[in-house]
């Protein structure tokens, strides 16, 4: 699977960047069918505080998923986007095996 990480107006360090590609690895071992992933960071203003966001979409044949979520840290941000995405992926799987 490739990876593309962007960061949009941010700095963004090496160990983040290890740490998403690891944690999406991860996912293409449990779902073999994935394909490509587009990572983006994000720094906004929010009236939460949640000033990080982290959007990951992933391809695989025939649709893509994407999830996103903000928080005080990209790597907590990133943490909880790939958690809904492993989420996402286990039901569309759960749908296409039965």
């Amino acid at each position: 699977m490739t990876v593309d990480i962007n960061c949009a107006g941010v700095s963004c360090k090496g160990d983040l960047f290890q740490y998403v590609i690891a944690n999406l690895l991860k996912l293409e071992k449990q779902y073999s069918w994935l394909k490509a992933s587009e990572v983006f960071f994000k720094d906004v203003d929010d009236a939460e505080g949640k000033r990080k966001i982290c959007e990951i979409e992933l391809k695989m044949p025939g649709s893509g998923v994407f999830a996103s979520a903000k928080n005080t840290d990209f790597q907590l941000a990133a943490k909880e986007t790939i958690k809904i995405l492993n989420k996402r992926l286990r039901k569309h799987n759960e749908s296409f095996i039965a």
